[in-house]
């Protein structure tokens, strides 16, 4: 049921950070149980949950509980194939909104090497306004993620 997926989303954060302040006792209940819930949620067929899961993700790593293994192989992952160009579109104008708003809180690394290829792609793409409008719209904080060279080299002929 959509809506029972949804409040899930919504209890995750909680549930995570209570997790993280009791690991002795449920070292890896966050990293086995709930992160693989929120990845999944993410490509939900439901936009509420797929939204909710948004929102559950980009709390989690404001918070720091998301281990950048984590990030690199389950989460990333996932965004980079919503936003492939075969994607559908709302997919991808979903996941672009969501890379755009990671790139702050991951490592330069991170960003350089797994999400900025895929963004150079999404400012160029011919298909959607919606998408290149985001790209445009959050272009500066990429810009600030992957710092002045990567952004000399690869951002500024975008």
């Amino acid at each position: 049921e959509p809506t029972v997926r949804t409040e899930l989303m919504e209890q995750i954060p909680p549930i995570a950070i209570f997790l993280q302040e009791s690991r002795p006792k449920f070292p890896t209940a966050f990293f086995e149980y709930l992160m693989p819930i929120v990845v999944r949620y993410l490509t939900d067929v439901n936009n509420q949950v797929r939204k909710a899961g948004q929102e559950a993700l980009l709390i989690l790593l404001e918070q720091d509980l998301v281990a950048q293994s984590d990030i690199e192989n389950k989460v990333c992952p996932i965004l980079l194939d919503l936003s492939a160009p075969d994607s559908d579109d709302e997919y991808k104008v979903e996941a672009v909104n969501i890379i755009c708003k990671m790139a702050s809180m991951l490592s330069r690394t991170t960003v350089e090497h797994m999400l900025l290829p895929r963004f150079c792609e999404l400012c160029s793409d011919g298909k959607l306004f919606q998408v290149r409008k985001i790209c445009a719209a959050n272009f500066g904080d990429i810009c600030n993620a992957v710092g002045q060279e990567a952004t000399e080299r690869l951002l500024v002929c975008k």
